[in-house]
């Protein structure tokens, strides 16, 4: 099935985005593919990024920041900066890879912890395309269980929970991640009368000559 058009308001003049969403995860589990898929309705194996790289979203009225950042433990220090008054955070591991899961708990959840700001925590799975052939290591239930545990505070009456298991290669989910962060933050926020178009030329901080993946600060 062919995925829907990216929606932008042409009409509508960019301002500084009012909501704050940071990618953080382990090195090479997929994060930048899944802001690919999202942004550019692409899926490519990309390089692994450096510092961290954003992209703004248009969301009704909104514009909307998506921070990727960088996994490798040598970037720590640079990556937690972004994490900075960041709104909500995407946890991402790959189901297949159980230290990523395990680096969720012990590395990341504790410096996100401290971002006051951070009113709600995804847990994301990623490359379930590869369910069909291989062993996952990460059960569904133990992603569940951190997703209750990461929210405290979230009303699951009203809330649905904030897990989902996701292919950037086929799509599977990805929209459904992203726009559970907008509707939460802004519910109702994306209707037929806010003028969406088809996007060209999404704002980030990189070479736009170049793929997403590369040439972030």
């Amino acid at each position: 099935m062919s995925q829907p058009p990216l929606r932008k308001n042409k009409k509508r003049k960019r301002n500084a985005a009012v909501l704050k969403v940071v990618m953080i995860g382990d090195a090479s589990i997929g994060k930048t593919c899944l802001v690919v898929r999202y942004m550019e309705r692409e899926f490519y194996n990309s390089q692994s990024t450096i510092g961290a790289c954003f992209v703004l979203k248009t969301w009704g009225n909104h514009d909307i920041a998506i921070w990727d950042t960088a996994g490798e433990e040598k970037y720590a220090g640079m990556t937690t900066f972004y994490y900075r008054n960041a709104s909500a955070a995407i946890l991402a591991f790959d189901m297949f890879d159980r230290t990523s899961f395990y680096n969720l708990n012990q590395r990341y959840i504790p410096i996100l912890n401290d971002v006051a700001s951070a009113k709600l925590k995804v847990i994301v799975a990623t490359k379930s395309d590869l369910l069909d052939n291989h062993t996952r290591k990460v059960s569904k239930e133990e992603g569940i269980e951190l997703a209750k545990k990461s929210n405290p505070n979230l009303d699951f009456q009203k809330h649905a929970l904030p897990y989902f298991e996701t292919s950037a290669k086929t799509g599977y989910n990805v929209d459904q991640m992203f726009e559970y962060i907008f509707e939460f933050f802004y519910p109702g926020g994306l209707s037929p009368t806010t003028g969406e178009e088809t996007v060209n030329g999404n704002i980030r901080l990189c070479d736009t000559s170049k793929p997403l993946n590369t040439h972030c600060c």
